[in-house]
């Protein structure tokens, strides 16, 4: 991983946007006082990789800030990727994963459905979890020895992950799963095998049900077929007589059919008797009817006589209707107008009430308006004291806040004083002694005391402040509530003053020209002198229409009679028929009766034919066996044949499912052996995966290259003082036991003995620890499992006599050209001066910030 741009913002001490573009220097040293922010660097770094640093959650947010976010892009096998992580107070975190296209333009997402399936596709593409990518490329601050401290077996396991075995274990519990899988798979196949083997024990039970069964089969198909012949026997008698029966029921519908021709043959006689009778009684009106006939032309004669003359006079009828039409809707007209003009002389005299009314009103609310306006004078006085107040405060708690953050800090400093017996200068790293420690102490409770009562007292004077910003938020509140009553009075002083004009505009309206509008209309209605022209021409058509002789009431009553008339000649046209209609019905008649003595002739004939074969029916019938018994009986042995055949095939199919399990078997058994050669090959693997197996093989491979490099860097730092050499087995301390117990032990040879790892300390130790974290990231360099080409030093010099820095500082220009990035972070004066390019990190009130200085 090879850090390309690092952005942070809002994250621990870094509260303003900063950021760092690394491909200007492959070498630098990141330096600042302590607590400026250094360490921070890294921690943003692995924030943004595995969402974890030094503290987490939401601890690593600024105090002023709401969300602490990291933008990381690095390259990684020749493809850039970038990582955006944040976390918000309150709503947690968010993170995303990018890949850069290869025309280099665009970015992709490579996120994926969460933040814990993204985290881990990470992981994946580095090939490194959090623990193992610290472990092998950063020496963080009091955490350099975190490899060498671990425990011997941890050591291995955490070197095994580095080299990228723990494939080697995915693939055992593979071969593991797979075994198990099989293993039940073969138990499966053992049940199955022992259901067989109960089905094929019962195959003498099965030979005996089935000759059982055979035996029943026999005799109850020797009793089914002597039934069957009973039966057709009965049957062939029965169909004898059936014919007869057939034959008698035929005779009976004949004879029920001819009584019904014969009843249907008398009712339409009595029914053309009756039809008979009606037309003789209209026969006997034809007389009347003649008379009648006569009256009616008459009557005619003279309505055609008033139709002609009422075609002469037509024309004068509809012009006088045209003038009456004329008349009555000029006078509907001047009716309308009328009552409109009088319903709005009605609006006009309420609306001069209202007017006196509304100026009362009018005078009432000026002089309201008047008083409020002086009410509110005060305003913009009291608002512009409110915002001074509000500058005042937010100053006053800016303050407070700054000096609550030193007060935690001074809190956290003495705490740590309290809690360790050996406290370190918090500028150099050198031990303090006793008298030094206590002096520390005193100054900082100094000055957490003057900080206190300062603090007092800006919270005194700020709430001062914001006590006097209540009170006038009052006032200004009281004021806003005049005010608004002002504006609303404003307003409804503005409406009267309208409805008032309107008003008084529509008053004088009325008295220039309705009013005058109204007494004309009045007057004209009462003598009705409109349109006196057409009222002369009525009159002369009246008296024209008098002369013609023309009565409309008798032409009106002539049309009527001539239509009640009309209905004379509909009784001609009856008679007419009622005499056609008799000749008809007595012809009919003659023939009814014929066809009915016919039809009383062919009932007796059918009558004596019946009673005979009923008779003959009735003694043959007698002597007849019941057949139903026989039938039901049949039925019965038919059902017991069907049951007895359907458990003769059951029994023969559950023979010939035993043959099928001897099969089966068979099957079984090739299965069940292959299953077994397959477990013990999966039994091998897991073997051979597993950390004694091959694992074991590539770090026991790995480890010479391991300490050659250790024992070189370690060496050059010593002035060949001090060897380094690794131990993975040694003798249990059970002394019965002859197989070797499998650790990592680190030992340690100073040209006098050789001691472990755990016998060393101060500036002895961290050389050890350096001389192998370098190796180990020199050999994870060249090995393409996990590619670690960023090497990250945090603190580690302070511990060091002037010859050892210089060792170190050798040992890191060797190993610095295996490494596309190199950081050292140090706040040692003498040791800046060496690198040519620094990363400056200070802290100022905004927080702290980065300038990258080449020399």
């Amino acid at each position: 991983m090879i850090p390309i741009k690092l952005t942070l913002e809002g994250f621990t001490s870094y509260r303003r946007l900063q950021s760092i573009d690394f491909t200007d220097f492959d070498v630098a040293c990141i330096s600042g006082q302590n607590g400026a922010g250094k360490s921070s660097l890294l921690d943003a770094i692995t924030f943004a990789l595995y969402g974890k640093a030094r503290k987490n959650d939401e601890a690593i947010i600024n105090t002023a800030s709401k969300k602490a976010s990291v933008t990381l892009d690095f390259d990684y096998e020749q493809t850039r990727y970038r990582v955006l992580r944040s976390i918000t107070r309150g709503k947690g975190g968010q993170v995303d994963f990018l890949i850069l296209s290869p025309d280099g333009e665009t970015w992709k997402t490579l996120s994926e459905r969460t933040a814990t399936e993204t985290n881990a596709k990470i992981e994946r593409t580095l090939r490194l979890d959090y623990e193992t990518f610290i472990n092998a490329s950063f020496f963080l601050q009091g955490k350099a020895d975190s490899f060498a401290m671990k425990k011997p077996s941890e050591r291995k396991q955490i070197l095994a992950s580095i080299l990228g075995l723990d494939e080697w274990e995915r693939y055992r519990e593979l071969a593991r799963e797979k075994r198990a899988q099989k293993e039940t798979e073969l138990a499966a196949n053992k049940s199955k095998f022992d259901e067989c083997q109960k089905e094929i024990d019962q195959e003498p039970k099965r030979q005996q049900e089935l000759s059982e069964l055979e035996k029943e089969k026999a005799l109850v198909h020797a009793r089914l077929v002597e039934l069957q012949l009973i039966r057709q026997k009965q049957q062939s008698e029965e169909a004898r007589l059936k014919g007869l029966q057939e034959n008698l029921e035929r005779l009976k519908l004949q004879l029920q059919k001819a009584k019904k021709e014969e009843a249907e043959t008398q009712s339409l006689i009595a029914k053309r008797q009756q039809q008979l009778n009606v037309c003789q009684q209209e026969l006997e009106n034809a007389d009347r009817i003649k008379a009648e006939l006569d009256a009616y032309k008459a009557t005619r004669s003279k309505q055609e006589a008033f139709d002609a003359l009422q075609a002469q006079v037509r024309p004068l009828e509809d012009r006088r209707k045209d003038l009456l039409a004329m008349l009555e809707k000029e006078k509907a007209l001047l009716d309308s107008q009328l009552q409109s003009l009088r319903q709005e002389k009605t609006r006009m005299d309420a609306d001069s009430a209202q007017i006196k009314e509304l100026e009362a009103q009018a005078a009432a609310l000026e002089a309201e308006l008047q008083a409020l306006q002086k009410q509110t004078q005060p305003k913009p006085a009291r608002e512009a004291e409110l915002g001074a107040l509000q500058e005042k405060a937010g100053s006053l708690q800016a303050e407070m806040k700054q000096m609550e953050s030193r007060g935690l800090e001074l809190n956290e400093r003495m705490a740590r004083l309290d809690q360790v017996q050996e406290a370190h200068c918090p500028l150099c790293g050198q031990p303090l002694s006793g008298q030094d420690r206590q002096a520390l102490i005193q100054d900082l409770e100094s000055e957490r005391n003057t900080s206190r009562g300062l603090y007092a007292g800006k919270k005194n004077e700020c709430m001062q402040a914001l006590r006097s910003m209540d009170d006038l938020r009052t006032e200004i509140q009281s004021l806003n509530r005049l005010e608004e009553k002002l504006n609303n009075g404003r307003v409804q002083f503005a409406g009267l003053s309208r409805r008032l004009e309107i008003l008084l505009q529509n008053q004088s309206e009325w008295q220039t020209t309705k009013a005058r509008q109204l007494q004309a209309l009045e007057r004209q209605l009462s003598e009705e002198s409109f349109l006196p022209e057409l009222k002369a021409q009525l009159t002369a058509l009246e008296q024209e229409l008098a002369k013609s002789g023309y009565d409309p009431l008798l032409h009106a009553s002539l049309r009527q009679q001539v239509k009640e008339g009309a209905a004379i000649q509909t009784q001609v046209n009856h008679l007419e028929l009622a005499a056609n209609e008799a000749k008809n019905h007595r012809q009919t008649l003659a023939e009814l009766e014929s066809r009915l003595t016919k039809q009383q002739e062919e009932s007796q004939k059918i009558t004596q034919e019946h009673d005979l074969l009923a008779t003959k029916l009735a003694a043959e019938s007698a002597g007849l066996a019941d057949g139903r018994q026989t039938e039901q009986e049949l039925r019965l042995t038919q059902e017991e044949e069907a049951r007895v055949l359907r458990f003769l095939g059951g029994a023969q199919q559950r023979l010939k499912a035993i043959e099928c399990q001897r099969e089966y078997q068979k099957k079984l058994t090739a299965q069940a052996e292959e299953m077994r050669k397959e477990i013990d090959r999966f039994k091998q693997l897991e073997k051979a995966f597993g950390k004694d197996g091959v694992p074991a093989l590539l770090i026991e491979q790995a480890l010479p290259e391991l300490q050659e490099n250790a024992d070189g860097i370690l060496k050059r730092l010593t002035n060949d003082a001090m060897t380094v050499f690794f131990v993975t087995q040694k003798e249990y301390k059970d002394n019965k036991r002859k197989d070797r117990q499998d650790t990592l032990d680190i030992l340690i040879s100073d040209g006098g003995s050789t001691r472990d790892y755990e016998t060393y300390s101060g500036g002895e130790a961290f050389r050890v620890n350096f001389a192998i974290r370098l190796a180990l990231s020199h050999v994870l360099a060249h090995r393409a499992g996990a590619r670690l080409q960023t090497l990250v030093i945090d603190e580690g010099f302070g511990n060091q006599d002037a010859e050892g820095r210089d060792k170190l500082v050798q040992a890191l220009n060797e190993v610095s050209r295996d490494f596309a990035k190199v950081l050292v972070i140090t706040h040692i004066d003498e040791l800046k001066d060496i690198f040519s390019t620094r990363i400056e990190v200070g802290k100022t009130p905004e927080g702290s910030v980065l300038e990258v200085i080449h020399s």
